[in-house]
């Protein structure tokens, strides 16, 4: 595990946490599918000149993965655990 770091929340989001947490064990749990058009990342893939070999070996799986890691990064707060 990285290093952690504490926080105290104040305000609305102690409120919101608090109420998400709740509503986590009396909700059920939904699963939402849309449906995206991946041509372009495709083409890259197949088309990519560095690294050919790591990059067709990517899965789109992969490659969402590695975006939401960077995002989390620029965006600490959604990295949170409460």
């Amino acid at each position: 595990m990285g290093k952690t770091e504490r926080v105290s929340m104040r305000g609305v989001r102690r409120k919101t946490a608090g109420i998400f947490g709740r509503r986590g064990t009396r909700i059920p749990h939904v699963t939402q599918q849309d449906r995206a058009d991946i041509t372009e990342l495709e083409q890259l893939r197949a088309n990519s000149r560095l690294e050919p070999r790591k990059l067709r070996q990517m899965t789109v799986t992969t490659i969402a993965l590695k975006v939401c890691a960077s995002a989390l990064k620029v965006f600490p707060q959604f990295n949170a655990s409460i």
